[in-house]
């Protein structure tokens, strides 16, 4: 984790809203609901897409989450991040939630009640190839299209930064032949993936080509 987010947080989640009212059990098994200033508060409900921690607090949390998965009578279709959010509301292992995307921004919009209207893409505005949120006042490192936010994926990577020169040959297949775990198989990026950077390419308005040389 860095300690510049936070001095008294083990584990640093993104603040977002696509999860259902947080509530604790009183004693009388009520349901008590957590009330913030929506305006300062605005990413206010985590999502446990992204997080950032130490191995040691990372290990504990993990450790904690797969005890209750399996103690479940749910089984694999437990929903982590109401896990996660239920030891965030009962304070348990040192979470803090990334309030102003300073670190992390979803892209998911929300509209329908109880939860708030929010739309991040909104608040979103590119300038020499990074992005700012302009309702925090901050340029998050690092985005998750999930839910609805994913048809805003390619449109936000066409215009960032490193999206800005022609790649070569040797990038585009860099790129490709890059194996990632998926579903238990290795397998490469062009299998996942395919014309992906192109599609990019395209909408950055520049054809993803190599450099032709000057005789």
């Amino acid at each position: 984790m860095q300690r510049c987010i936070s001095q008294v947080s083990d584990t640093v989640s993104n603040m977002h809203y696509h999860v259902k009212c947080q509530h604790t059990n009183s004693g009388a098994n009520a349901n008590v609901y957590i009330i913030v200033n929506t305006f300062i508060y605005r990413y206010r409900f985590l999502n446990s897409g992204l997080w950032a921690g130490r191995a040691s607090a990372a290990t504990r949390l993990l450790t904690a989450v797969v005890k209750q998965v399996t103690e479940s009578t749910a089984g694999m279709k437990t929903n982590d991040q109401e896990l996660v959010s239920d030891m965030y509301i009962k304070r348990q292992h040192n979470i803090s939630l990334d309030f102003y995307a300073r670190v992390f921004q979803c892209m998911h919009e929300t509209g329908s009640k109880p939860l708030p209207d929010c739309n991040p893409w909104k608040h979103m505005r590119e300038s020499g190839g990074v992005w700012k949120n302009e309702f925090t006042q901050t340029t998050p490192a690092v985005f998750h299209f999930n839910g609805g936010g994913k048809k805003h994926h390619l449109e936000m990577e066409a215009r960032a930064w490193y999206k800005q020169k022609i790649d070569s040959a040797a990038d585009i297949e860099h790129v490709y032949s890059t194996k990632l775990r998926f579903n238990g198989k290795m397998r490469e990026y062009r299998d996942i993936c395919p014309k992906h950077l192109e599609r990019t390419a395209s909408l950055s308005g520049r054809e993803n080509r190599p450099r032709q040389r000057k005789g």
